[in-house]
């Protein structure tokens, strides 16, 4: 806990300083490395210093109301009578989320877990840190439970899901990216114009950041509006996955005629474009057929294998245009504009086929289901 100091609590963006009076004390006396800003109060001039990016204590001078932002080393000390300096005291991301009422049902699960040293220590960290509302907003006894010490594994898991172990500001951020949290497995980080900055598991369950950079001594903590929760581990290769979907047994039955179940189920990782059963019906008539006769296998192998990668790319590392090479051989265009992914054998619309269902995660891979089959380039297709 931060005792015997004043905390600067205008804003959680800028709670990261502690505001630390020295009464009758100028000491910005050789006028370099300081600007001059309006303020009404040592309060509010000290709150400007927490709020810029290189100020490292700040003056103000009660009987004129002059305010003056000071960085880099001052060269000596005088004292003058109704001026009071504010030292900016760095306090931890642990102090910082103590500091702020909000985050008190946070604090509480991570003395629980017994994380408070960790997140104390030089770090660096990113933490999304989650509200008293966020934690409320779980089902009802779920906190009370993960707080038990016989559930601190599972407390613990949830709560370095939402710690990176780097500092990662708003600003550094693109508009897009996967990253690796502290518990093991990754978060979906997303910034836009319209929503601001983002967060989720799996693409769908979004929490959005309310207050972005606040900043410790250790890192940076972004305060969030909902709790994190790992997704859980896959259990299914892709083939079972695809097993698994009624909408993808046409793809399944090609996948056994080809003789690729075995390949498709190793360690891979792999990535698949899986056409729904409604997209190899869409195929001109008699070619699904066609394909499946042991005489064409040759045919067949070559359509499915154009529909996997030799890596595992989710939709979030996918940047505006690319041409990826397939297992097959040729290259596949993959696109992603307007929140759509769209994948064809050039960037013409007409052979584009649209992802409905992104980032089916298996032990081996990920499986992105599509609304048509992709044909490679080559002129003994049957179709």
């Amino acid at each position: 806990m931060v005792r015997g100091l004043l905390l600067c609590s205008v804003s959680l963006a800028s709670a990261s300083a502690v505001c630390s009076y020295t009464a009758d004390s100028k000491r910005n006396v050789d006028f370099k490395n300081w600007r001059a800003v309006s303020a009404t109060s040592k309060e509010d001039c000290c709150q400007k210093c927490a709020d810029d990016k290189v100020c490292e204590f700040s003056t103000f001078h009660s009987k004129i109301n002059s305010c003056r932002l000071k960085s880099g080393v001052s060269t000596g000390t005088v004292h003058e009578k109704g001026t009071f300096t504010c030292d900016q005291t760095a306090v931890t991301i642990v102090e910082l989320a103590e500091s702020v009422p909000a985050l008190s049902t946070l604090v509480a699960a991570v003395v629980a877990g017994d994380l408070a040293d960790t997140l104390s220590s030089p770090g660096p960290f990113t933490v999304f840190a989650p509200t008293n509302d966020a934690f409320g907003a779980l089902p009802a006894g779920m906190v009370d439970s993960l707080m038990k010490p016989e559930n601190k594994g599972q407390l613990v898991d949830i709560l370095t899901y939402h710690v990176l172990p780097v500092q990662v500001l708003s600003t550094d951020l693109k508009s897009s990216q996967r990253v690796k949290t502290v518990e093991g497995k990754n978060l979906h980080v997303y910034k836009d114009s319209t929503r601001g900055v983002r967060v989720t598991p799996d693409g769908k369950d979004f929490k959005t950041v309310t207050a972005a950079d606040n900043k410790a001594s250790n890192g940076v903590a972004h305060i969030i509006d909902g709790v994190l929760l790992p997704p859980a581990a896959p259990t299914q290769t892709i083939v079972e996955l695809a097993e698994s979907v009624k909408t993808l047994s046409t793809l399944v039955a090609a996948v056994v005629a080809g003789d690729l179940a075995d390949t498709l189920s190793s360690a891979g990782p792999f990535t698949v474009f899986a056409p729904t059963n409604d997209a190899f019906q869409a195929l001109p008539a008699g070619t699904l057929d066609s394909l499946m006769k042991p005489e064409n296998k040759a045919q067949l192998v070559d359509i499915l294998t154009y529909h996997v990668l030799p890596e595992q790319v989710l939709a979030s590392d996918l940047a505006a245009f690319q041409a990826v090479n397939t297992i097959e051989g040729n290259k596949l265009h993959v696109q992603k504009w307007g929140g759509l992914v769209k994948v064809g054998p050039s960037l013409r619309s007409k052979d584009l086929k649209t992802v409905i269902t992104a980032d089916n995660l298996a032990t081996n891979g990920v499986a992105h289901i599509i609304d048509g089959v992709l044909l490679p380039k080559s002129s003994d297709m049957v179709v």
